[in-house]
C-alpha cells in the first residue's frame, strides 16, 4: 500500500489515518485491523490507536460528562465564567457513562436527588478521570454550580480531561459532530436535539397570556434534552477512545491553559466604564452630524452596519463596494466628495474601529472580581499555537496614546474636555484598552 506520511504529525496519527483512509476506499472487510497490521510492519511495534469499540486498559479509569444549562444570559457574549457566576443559572441534567457502561443521567429538578450520583462520587474519590468535550464549560458548571448548590465533591485539575483539546491537537476541527463526522464515527452528535438544547437553553418573553419564563421546560422537552445529553456522552466517549492521548508535555501545556484561563486577567473596569461613557458620547455627537448631513436617511445606529451605508452612499452616485478602513481611506482622499459624504465616511471610520468591540467584551466578560477568564483556547491552530477567545488578547491594538494613564483619568470628566484633550475618543480608547488589563491586587 503506497502512502505518504502526512507531515508534522509527531504523534503518527494522521499517518494511520491515511492507511486506514485507504483500507476503507478498497472496501476491505475490517478497515482498521488491515491499517493496524500494517502499521506494525512498517514500524515494527504494536499500532497505538485502537477502535472506538475497543476498551483502552492501559489509561486510567475515566468517565464521560456532559451537562446541559439554561440561563437568562448569553453565554457567547459573556463567557462560561460568567455565564456559571449568574445566579439565574441553572444545570438541567447532567450525563455520565463509566468506562464501557451505559450512560447515566443527574436532573436538576425537585422529583430527584440533588446530590451527585454516587457511582460518580466514588469514582472522584478513587482519583478518576473526568473527561468532556470542551471542558471548561463543565468545569465552570461543576464548580460554580455543582458543588456550592448542591454539595458535589471538588474535582482538581489533574483529573480532567479535554476531547476538544485532542481534536485541536490532531487538527481536527474543535466542534464534537464535525470532529465525529469526520474521524467516520458511528456515534455523532445529535443535531436534531442540539436544536431544541438552543431552543430551551434561554428563557421565553412574556406575553399577555405567559409570564413565565421557563414555561417551555415542560416535561417531554425536557426529557428529550436528556436523550440528547446522553448521546452527546456517546460521541464523546468514542472520539476520547479513537484519538490517542495528549503526550505528558503537552497535557501540561493544556493544564497551564487552563489554569491560566480560569485564574483570569484582572481589569480596571472603572477606566473602562469611564471610556465606554465617552464613547457613547461621541456616538451620539456623530448620531447627530450623521442625521443632518442625510437628512435622518442615516443614523449613528447606522454606522456599524456597512450595507445600510453603502446604500446611501450609491443613491448619492458613490460607487463603493466595502467599508473596511482601507475602503473608507481611499473614499475620503476624493478631493470631490460631497460634504455629506465625507460627514458619513469620517463617522464610519471613527465609530467602525473593531478594536474599540473588545471595550464591550472586557465588561461583558469580567466577573464579580473584576477578571477575565477563558479568554484562550489551546491548541485552537493547527500550528498548535493559541487562539483568542471573547477578548482576543493576542490582538490588541498596539497603544497609540503617549499616557495611557493619563488618558483613563480624563476619561471620568466631561465629554467636551476629553475630545479637546485626547482628540477622537474612539481613536482614544482603542489606544488604551492594553491599559485596561492590569495587574491583580497584591
Amino acid at each position: 500500500m503506497a502512502f505518504t506520511p502526512p507531515r508534522l504529525d509527531p504523534s503518527g496519527f494522521y499517518t494511520f489515518m491515511s492507511l486506514l483512509d485507504e483500507a476503507r476506499r478498497r472496501g476491505l472487510a475490517d478497515p482498521f485491523a488491515i491499517a493496524q497490521g500494517v502499521w506494525q510492519r512498517r514500524y515494527g511495534e504494536a499500532c497505538p490507536f485502537q477502535p472506538a469499540g475497543s476498551a483502552m486498559t492501559s489509561a486510567p479509569t475515566w468517565a464521560i460528562i456532559d451537562v446541559e444549562t439554561a440561563s437568562p444570559i448569553d453565554l457567547e457574549a459573556t463567557g462560561a465564567a460568567v455565564y456559571a457566576e449568574h445566579p439565574e443559572t441553572m444545570a438541567l441534567c447532567l450525563a455520565f457513562c463509566l468506562g464501557e457502561g451505559e450512560p447515566q443521567l443527574w436532573r436538576c429538578d425537585p422529583e430527584h436527588d440533588p446530590h451527585c450520583p454516587p457511582e460518580l462520587a466514588a469514582h472522584i474519590a478513587d482519583g478518576g478521570l473526568l473527561v468532556a468535550h470542551n471542558a471548561e464549560f463543565e468545569m465552570e458548571v461543576w464548580d460554580r454550580i455543582l458543588v456550592p448548590r448542591f454539595g458535589w465533591p471538588v474535582v482538581p485539575l489533574v483529573q480532567w480531561r479535554c476531547t476538544m483539546a485532542l481534536c485541536g491537537a490532531h487538527a481536527l476541527q474543535l466542534g464534537l459532530g464535525k470532529a465525529t463526522a469526520a474521524l467516520g464515527l458511528e456515534e455523532r452528535k445529535d443535531e436534531a436535539g442540539r436544536r431544541l438544547m438552543l431552543s430551551l437553553c434561554r428563557p421565553k418573553k412574556p406575553t399577555a397570556t405567559e409570564s413565565h419564563p421557563w414555561r417551555h421546560h415542560t416535561p417531554e422537552a425536557l426529557s428529550a434534552l436528556a436523550d440528547y445529553c446522553r448521546q452527546d456522552v456517546v460521541a464523546e466517549r468514542a472520539l476520547w477512545k479513537l484519538l490517542p492521548p495528549l503526550p505528558d508535555d503537552e497535557l501540561e501545556i493544556w493544564r497551564a491553559t487552563v489554569a491560566l484561563n480560569r485564574r483570569g486577567l484582572a481589569c480596571d473596569l472603572a477606566a473602562a466604564q469611564a471610556l465606554q461613557h465617552q464613547l457613547d458620547a461621541a456616538l451620539a455627537q456623530h448620531d447627530q452630524a450623521v442625521r443632518a448631513a442625510t437628512g435622518d436617511a442615516l443614523s449613528g445606529d447606522d454606522l456599524t452596519a456597512p450595507a445600510r451605508i453603502l446604500a446611501w452612499l450609491r443613491s448619492q452616485g458613490i460607487p463603493a463596494d466595502n467599508l473596511d478602513q482601507h475602503a473608507v481611506a481611499r473614499l475620503l482622499d476624493q478631493a470631490h466628495l460631497p460634504a455629506a459624504a465625507r460627514t458619513v465616511l469620517q463617522a464610519r471610520a471613527a465609530v467602525g474601529k473593531s478594536s474599540t468591540a473588545k471595550l464591550g467584551a472586557m465588561r461583558a466578560r469580567a466577573n464579580q472580581d473584576g477578571r477575565i477568564r477563558g479568554t484562550l483556547i489551546y491548541h485552537g491552530a493547527s500550528t498548535g499555537r493559541w487562539t483568542g477567545r471573547g477578548l482576543q488578547p493576542q490582538n490588541l491594538p498596539r497603544a497609540a496614546v503617549e499616557d495611557v494613564d493619563a488618558c483613563l483619568a480624563d476619561a471620568a470628566g466631561d465629554p467636551e474636555a476629553f475630545g479637546l484633550l485626547w482628540g477622537d475618543a474612539f481613536a482614544a480608547a482603542a489606544g488604551c484598552l492594553r491599559g485596561l488589563l492590569v495587574a491583580g491586587d497584591g
